[in-house]
């Protein structure tokens, strides 16, 4: 799964017509992209491009991409409101349009002696 998603493209950003919600790539991505509410984008979905282009859209300088990776993938932080060097417009926005999703279960196999293992 990680090689499939390095060797993806990176893809141009879009609006949603009914939202006003910017993102990314074709409708099963953007299916995979959206986890709890229509109007909401899965930031783990995104390419370091694709989330920098969000936020530069939504009006942030560039840097704002590397602090709030920093924030999910480094410090493991699960709440906007906790990632206080985000501007509060920003975090407010976060909380509004984005989500961190979830993982969903691709492939399960269970061994003879009671062992799971699981692809997500």
């Amino acid at each position: 799964t990680f090689s499939m998603l390095r060797n993806q493209q990176p893809k141009s950003p879009s609006t949603d017509a009914a939202s006003g919600v910017e993102g990314f790539g074709d409708e099963a991505d953007a299916q995979s992209a959206v986890i709890e509410d229509e109007s909401k984008v899965n930031l783990y979905s995104l390419s370091v491009a694709e989330l920098e282009a969000l936020l530069v859209k939504w009006g942030q300088p560039k840097f704002r991409s590397k602090q709030l990776r920093s924030w999910l993938y480094e410090k493991g932080v699960d709440d906007f409101d906790r990632m206080v060097d985000l501007p509060k417009d920003l975090r407010a926005r976060l909380a509004e349009h984005a989500t961190l999703g979830t993982l969903r279960v691709a492939v399960e196999q269970q061994s003879k002696d009671g062992t799971v293992k699981r692809a997500y």
